[in-house]
């Protein structure tokens, strides 16, 4: 998104909102995780489990276009995006959080969209827009004043 496409209309402001909702749950899940007292493997598997719940509602009622993809491509995705990305990132996120604590873990939430928007540079070409630039640079700013604040308590 640039910054000349921002929108309060239609799908534009929901896809926002959807975003936004993420974050948001994101946190409640870092915090409540900590709050807790969750080790890794068992916020993992609530998870998990809860997850399952979502997969026939939304298999049933959306498009899907599993018959466009191959069995191979399928498989790989499954992997890729229900193991390595969905397993290994709470595991990792709650180990993190039991060992250095909610604060600190959730410093790095915003490196996500930087570091997807440089990685994109080599990968894709993609060059960063003025306004993507800027955000980078307030980024990592925030960073650096939280890390500095929290070093100094």
């Amino acid at each position: 998104m640039t910054a000349s496409s921002f929108s309060l209309q239609g799908s534009v402001l929901f896809g926002d909102l959807l975003l936004l909702s993420t974050g948001i749950s994101w946190g409640l899940f870092t915090l409540l995780t900590k709050l807790w007292e969750l080790k890794p493997l068992q916020s993992t598997a609530i998870v998990s489990v809860i997850s399952l719940f979502y997969l026939p509602p939304y298999l049933f009622f959306s498009y899907n276009g599993f018959e466009s993809a191959s069995i191979p491509h399928i498989i790989s995705q499954a992997v890729f995006q229900g193991i390595i990305l969905s397993i290994g990132t709470l595991y990792l996120v709650t180990y993190a959080v039991q060992n250095l604590g909610a604060q600190l873990t959730s410093l790095f939430s915003p490196l996500v969209p930087v570091l997807t928007t440089l990685i994109a540079i080599p990968l894709l070409g993609e060059i960063p827009t003025s306004a993507q630039g800027i955000g980078i640079v307030l980024i990592a700013l925030g960073m650096l004043s939280a890390a500095i604040a929290r070093d100094a308590r």
